[in-house]
């Protein structure tokens, strides 16, 4: 086996960076005309970021670690070069020029490297005497994130059906009609105790009511339902189909309903490894691609969502007149 820098070694267990793909600029929430659709997008934004921060949360409490120790070192040199200047009994300038010796730093290649480096061993170090602390609570941290991911994901696909079908109560026709979605909602279940609870009153909460029917937790109800909602829009239905969007879905259901523990059926069904009976173990590396698969779903109904804005403004200021 090759040997393994501390660097290389931490970056197999701990998520150390966020890569530019990560940003989450292309979802401009602040361009749709009604509130909640911008109160959807931003909170699903808002998990994103938090679930990242989460997952790195014992390498940015390295990193301050490491800083705050060079920040020190750097400090009492300035002191020291500050004997016998006309700064010498200034504290202010020579904590300024510390901080700003310390930016410098920073900003040159080798001492990155070097940083890195000390905030690896720092990790691993950390991991390999309290692992009960450190590396069990990362890995937990990172099984976690599936939960978090696919709950940000699933909560803006189903707020933005809610909004559509409350301002299209059309939809809620197609949706009883369509072969693939009149077995999830059967007009059957229609019940006039639903509709006594919204006063008899349709004409904008047919979405909530659909929810409380089926409330579309299953990837299999969210795909059906957003081939009538989004008008089998090829980007959004490619995405939902994806394998990287079932993998999250998988993953999700097996840390949320089996505390992680693999069974043969997630093994068969999605495309990710581990040993039955065993507890799942995910990398970085896992963490990245179901970020990116969150990511894809939330971009690609955010493009559609976009193209068909305007057609919203009119359904809302129709309903309001």
């Amino acid at each position: 086996m090759e040997y393994e820098t501390h660097l290389q070694k931490a970056e197999r267990l701990f998520f150390m960076r966020q890569p530019k793909n990560f940003g989450l600029d292309e979802i401009d929430e602040s361009t749709f005309p009604d509130e909640d659709t911008r109160v959807a997008f931003a909170a699903f934004k808002s998990t994103l970021i938090e679930v990242t921060r989460v997952v790195q949360v014992f390498y940015n409490m390295a990193m301050a670690a490491t800083l705050d120790t060079n920040f020190v070192s750097t400090y009492l040199r300035t002191k020291a070069d500050s004997i016998g200047t006309s700064w010498e009994d200034n504290e202010s300038a020579i904590h300024d020029e510390a901080r700003r010796r310390s930016r410098d730093a920073i900003d040159s290649k080798d001492h990155r490297d070097a940083l890195l480096e000390a905030v690896s061993k720092r990790l691993i170090s950390l991991s390999e005497s309290v692992p009960e602390l450190v590396a069990d609570t990362n890995d937990a941290a990172l099984r976690q994130s599936s939960v978090m991911l696919w709950s940000a994901s699933e909560s803006l696909l189903r707020e933005y059906f809610r909004l559509s079908v409350n301002s299209q109560p059309a939809l809620a026709v197609k949706l009883f009609k369509y072969e693939e979605t009149k077995r999830i909602w059967n007009p059957r279940d229609f019940s006039l105790e639903l509709i006594e609870g919204v006063r008899f009153d349709l004409q904008k909460c047919m979405g909530d009511l659909l929810l409380e029917i089926n409330p579309m937790i299953s990837l299999k109800a969210i795909k059906a339902a957003f081939l009538v909602v989004a008008n089998c829009d090829e980007v959004l239905t490619k995405t939902l189909k994806s394998t990287e969007t079932y993998n999250l879905f998988a993953l999700r259901n097996l840390v949320a309903h089996r505390n992680g523990i693999v069974d043969k059926k997630f093994l068969s069904e999605s495309s990710l490894t581990g040993n039955v009976g065993e507890r799942i173990t995910l990398a970085p590396i896992h963490f990245e691609d179901m970020y990116m698969a969150a990511k894809a779903i939330g971009l690609a109904l955010y493009e559609y969502a976009s193209r068909n804005k305007e057609h919203s403004s009119i359904n809302e200021s129709n309903n309001s007149g």
